[in-house]
This record gives structure tokens, sequence and C-alpha cells, in this order.
């Protein structure tokens, strides 16, 4: 059996790395490295890339941002050593999400920009959109909504465009994202069941438990959790039949809560626990804390508190390991709970000022008013009412800075609405322009067309009325006068010919206007006649045919075309036509 090439091997190690980098990404991880190790001793600049970027994504699988975003970064230079502007554009994309997922959404904007410049350049519609689905969601992150949605509107375009159906399903649940964050949840709702159904044409098993998993998380924001339970039961239905147990997991956690808010408890549990073991085997830090938050209050409504305790000391402890405000501050009031119902207040108040301070740190006004009004009521149990009352009144102006974040959100989501239906009629308006602007230049093309085709006749015309008059001489009288009768009879019916030149030569110009001023400015010695001959030869007639429309020869027009050609500089392997066809 012959031995395989280099490539080959290096090709081999990676399809295995594909095939599990996101289910066992460390397993993967050991194809990657040997297709590294590979790829450089033979000293293939291009594999090494490839392979460090395939590293780099085994880490990430792993939820090791930061090797993951070392590994990037690694393969970024050597890209733009080789001008392989394509993977440049991709390890930069690589690196904007690793810098997401560390929190670094500022850097991770900017990259992403830098990677939608070069695609741009590349016209590259697959990957722009690509580039634009994460820079919608990193604008998303940042509140930057209407950057959101002016960067997936256009995603949407081009896979309208292109027909690229299931990018339009995933880009109009996108949207639904945006407006489910800010606020408006009829808008949500309706880009959610529009994306859905998008899914379900497209038979998307995942696409469709996805937006159900979303469309039951706007029914839970809007307190309809009947509506939410039944569309996340579909979802986790949906999900069932995939072979993704992280994804089944994440519905999980999501209807582990609404169970618990409609206080099913057992079912609640259940949820949460068979989601806990995925999401711990799988390394997904932050989902794990969620299924032990829900898990620590399942047991604090039995009353079971050693365990509330224990679940959320594991909770508390795995935060070491990720970056979460809201989930920190949110495991802080759980564990003040838990003291103040055991009598230690003082360490409840300890806990509870260091979520206050981190609340206001983050500027999370809602989250500092909860917290800061528990405070004061703890204090005003112990008979601390100055202490009480310096509380409240934090607790007062948090809450109305909330409430005005929240008035100004509900303005920004109206204006948002606004900007977004005056854009869709003004694209409307100019999409209607274009098609009247194409109707009426297709009209114009057919007229030239028939122009030119009544000339050729014309033409055709003349040489028979030229040979009649020859054959006239010929004959005696009164042959003789009849034919010329004939012939004048003939003349007079086509007499317009002067005048429908005219009219050809203005319709040309009007149709390929700016054929002919790209040609002029480009080519400023030609002559008129030889500007006519371009024009013709832009029509694509053949030598033939504008020998007819000139009333010349064949040989005539020959030399034209070679004058022509001398003129503009072509070189005999060059095509005239086609040169000429490239202008304007």
């Amino acid at each position: 059996m012959p031995r395989m090439s280099p490539q080959a091997r290096i090709e081999e190690r990676l399809q295995q790395c594909r095939e599990i980098q996101y289910d066992r990404p460390m397993d993967a991880l050991v194809f990657a490295e040997d297709a590294l190790g590979i790829a450089r001793k033979f000293k293939l600049k291009e594999r090494v890339l490839h392979c460090q970027r395939m590293i780099g994504i085994c880490h990430y699988a792993h939820h090791d941002y930061e090797a993951a975003l070392t590994w990037f970064e690694r393969a970024l230079p050597g890209y733009r050593t080789l001008r392989d502007r394509s993977g440049e554009s991709r390890a930069l994309q690589n690196i904007a999400l690793a810098q997401r997922q560390l929190g670094r959404n500022e850097e991770a904007l900017s990259t992403l920009r830098r990677s939608e410049h070069i695609v741009r350049d590349l016209h590259d519609d697959a990957y722009l959109m690509t580039v634009l689905t994460s820079i919608g969601s990193s604008c998303s992150l940042l509140g930057r909504h209407k950057e959101a949605l002016q960067a997936y509107s256009e995603c949407l375009t081009i896979a309208e465009r292109t027909d690229d159906a299931g990018m339009r399903a995933r880009i109009t649940g996108n949207i639904a994202d945006v407006y489910l964050g800010i606020g408006d949840s009829e808008t949500a709702i309706d880009w959610s069941k529009r994306s859905l159904a998008l899914h379900r044409e497209n038979n998307d098993a995942m696409g469709i438990g996805l937006t159900l998993s979303n469309l039951g998380r706007v029914y839970q924001h809007i307190g309809d959790l009947d509506a939410a339970l039944a569309v996340m039961s579909e979802a986790l239905v949906v999900m069932t039949t995939i072979n993704d147990a992280h994804a089944r997991a994440r519905i999980m956690v999501f209807l582990a809560t609404i169970l618990l808010q409609k206080r099913r408890l057992a079912q609640a549990q259940t949820m949460a626990e068979e989601a806990l073991d995925i999401f711990v085997n799988t390394h997904d830090h932050e989902r794990e804390v969620r299924c032990r938050m829900t898990l620590a209050e399942v047991a604090a409504i039995r009353g079971t508190g050693e365990e509330t305790r224990q679940q959320l000391a594991h909770a508390s402890k795995r935060m070491r390991t990720i970056t979460n405000a809201s989930l920190e501050i949110e495991i802080n009031q759980r564990q003040a709970e838990l003291m103040v119902a055991e009598g230690a207040q003082e360490r409840a108040l300890k806990t509870l000022l260091r979520g206050a301070r981190l609340a206001a740190a983050q500027a999370m006004h809602g989250a500092t008013a909860a917290v800061e009004r528990r405070i004061a009521e703890i204090y005003a149990s112990m008979s601390d009412h100055r202490r009480a009352l310096e509380h409240e009144r934090r607790a007062s102006a948090a809450q109305q800075a909330a409430d005005t974040e929240l008035r100004a959100q509900h303005s920004q989501a109206l204006q948002l609405r606004l900007d977004m239906e005056r854009e869709a009629r003004e694209r409307e308006r100019m999409q209607a322009a274009n098609e009247k602007l194409t109707f009426q230049l297709t009209t114009k093309e057919r007229e030239l067309n028939l122009n030119v085709l009544a000339i050729a006749q014309k033409n055709e015309l003349l040489s028979d009325l030229s040979a009649n008059l020859q054959a006239a001489v010929r004959e005696k009288e009164p042959e003789r006068t009849s034919m010329i009768r004939q012939i004048i009879r003939t003349i007079d019916m086509h007499r317009r010919t002067g005048e429908d030149w005219r009219n050809f030569n203005e319709q040309l110009a009007d149709v390929h206007d700016t054929f002919i001023q790209a040609l002029t400015a480009a080519y400023p010695t030609l002559t008129g006649k030889e500007v006519q001959l371009a024009s013709l030869l832009k029509l694509n007639l053949s030598s033939k045919e504008i020998a007819q429309v000139l009333s010349v020869g064949v040989a005539s027009v020959e030399v034209y075309r070679s004058n022509l050609r001398k003129k503009l500089g072509l070189d005999s392997g060059t095509s005239l036509t086609t040169f000429i066809q490239s202008i304007g």
C-alpha cells in the first residue's frame, strides 16, 4: 500500500478532529496537534496555520477561551505573511468569538469590523453573512440594538438574494432576540414565529428546537407561563430527536425555571438535575451554576436548608471560573436569605453589601435597588433605624435610576421600531424605483435593437434599389419607365432613413451613456466613426450586421475594427468585442 502524502495525512487527522471536536474536544485536540506536527515537519506553512486554528477551536469547544484566543492570535500573523486575506478574515472571526466569551465585547466588535472589511473586499457573500451575524450578536450584547438590526437586515437581504433558506431562518430568529432585548415582546414574538415557519419549511430540527426555545423565553418574560411551558415542552421533544445532549440540556434548564415558577417542584428538580449532569460533563460552568440555583430554590421551597446550602456553595465555588455579575448577585441574595433564616443577620448583611457594591459597580440599578432594600429591611429588623433609612434612600435612588432606564429603553424600543419601519419603507421605495428603471432600460434596449434591425433592413433595401436601377438602365422603354416609377415609389416609402439614423444615435447614447462617457474619457483621440463602431460592438453585433447598419462592405468594417484595436492598444490575443463589453 503506497505511503500517504503529508497533505493527506494532515487532512485525515483534521477530519478525525472535526468529527469529535465539539463532543470530545480534548480527544480532538490530540488529532489537531498531530496534524500540526506533520505540517511543521514538512514546512507546509498554510497547513500549519490551519492546524493552529483547529487547535484553538478545540480549546474553544472545551470552554478554555484564553487558550483558544492564544492559538487564534498565533495564526493571524502567518496569514498576513502569506497574504491570505480569506484566512486572515477567518482568524479574526475566531479571535472575536474568543474575546466575546471572555467578556471583552468592545474588542470583539472591533475585531469583527476588521474581518468584515476584508470580506467585503473579497466579495465573499457567504462568509460576509457569518461575520455580519457575529457583529449583530456583539452589538446586541453591547446594547447597540440599531446597529445589530442593521447588520442582521443586511445579512437577511444577502440571504434572500442568494436564496440561502437556512440563513434566512436563523437571522429572522436573531432579529427576534434583538427586540426581546429591548423589551418589545410583541415584535419579538412576531419575528420568532416567522423564524419558526422558515425552519419548518427547511425541515431543520435544530433550528425548530432553538426557535421554540427562544419563543418560550419570550412568553416567560411576559409572564405567560402556560404558553412558555407548552412551547418549551415542544422544543424539548424536538431536541430529543437530535443527537445533541448539550442543546437538549439548554432547553431543560429553561423548562426547569418555568416549572419552578408554576410550583411543579418534582418536575423542575428532575429537569434541572438531568441538565446539570450534562453541563458538568461538558464543562459549561455558567449553565451548571444556573442549574444549581434552580435546585437550591426547589430545596428552599421544600424547607431543606442543608441541601439549599450545598447547592449554593457549589454554585459560589464555580462562579470563580466565570464572570457574570448578575448571577453572582443572585447567589449572594440566596445565601443571605439562608443566613437570615438561620439567624445570622450580620453574615447576611456582609454578603448583601458585597452584592450591592458589585451591582452598583456594574450600573445594575434594578439589582442595586433590590439588594439595598433587603439590607434596609434587615437593619430595621435589628432596630438599627439609622442604617435602615440610609439603605432605603440608596434603594430609592437606585429604583429611580432603574425606572428612568426602563423608560429610556421603552422609548428606544419605540424609536427603533419607527426607524426600522421608515427604513423598510425607504427600501421598498428604492426597490420600486429600481424596478421602474430596469423596465425603462429594458424597453429602451428593445427599441434600440429594433432600430438597429430597421437600419440594417433599410440598407439592404438600398442595395436592392441600386440593383434595380442598374437593371432599369439596361431595359428599353416602356419597361424602363415602369421600373423607375416603381423604384421612386419604394424610395418615397422609406424616405425617413436619415431621421431613423438620428433616432438610433439618440437612443444609443441614452441606453449606453455611461459606456460612451467611459470610452471617450479613457480614449479621447477616438473619432466619431470609431465611437460609433464601438457602440455597435457594445450591442454585440457581427461585422456583417455592422456593415449593413453603416452601409459599407464587410471588408471596410474589418479595416475599421483593426484601426479601433490600434487606438485602444489591444494585442492580438485580446478580443475587441469582449474588451468593449467590459467598458462602462
